[in-house]
């Protein structure tokens, strides 16, 4: 069991790179378990199995970043570009909106991205709820026992 506090503060980006192969073969070959704490949430949202966001010095959610993200009512964006021009689009059902896409215009569409929320993305739109007074319901519906 290994205990890391904001481990990568002040790295620089190779540094940062190598750190994070480091912890890849710490737990995957060596089958190390390890306790991070970080703001860089892009950095927990690659090294994290399994995330906990805490506020107010409560826990207000507990899953994976991908689990964590597709709980939120965020919508995801699309972006795309058809005959030279770049769009951009919210969809709450991005597999259905790219359906559609395609079917209207087909292989005319280009350079495609679907973005989920980020852990960011999760992690402030929790917190706001949490400080407007609707922590409660965020508790519950990210598997985070009341007490």
């Amino acid at each position: 069991l290994l205990f890391l506090d904001e481990p990568t503060a002040g790295f620089d980006p190779a540094a940062r790179r190598d750190f994070h192969d480091l912890v890849h073969r710490l737990t995957d070959r060596e089958e190390a378990s390890i306790l991070l704490t970080t703001h860089d949430l892009d950095e927990a949202e690659k090294l994290a199995d399994r995330i906990m966001i805490m506020a107010g010095g409560a826990i207000i959610a507990d899953g994976s970043a991908d689990e964590l993200s597709r709980r939120m009512t965020t919508e995801a964006e699309v972006r795309w570009s058809r005959d030279g021009q770049r769009f951009v689009h919210s969809a709450a059902d991005p597999a259905g909106f790219v359906r559609e896409l395609f079917r209207q215009h087909g292989g005319s569409v280009e350079d495609l991205e679907v973005r989920r929320a980020s852990l960011e993305d999760t992690y402030m739109a929790l917190v706001r709820q949490f400080e407007s007074g609707q922590g409660q319901g965020a508790e519950s519906r990210f598997g985070v026992g009341t007490s």
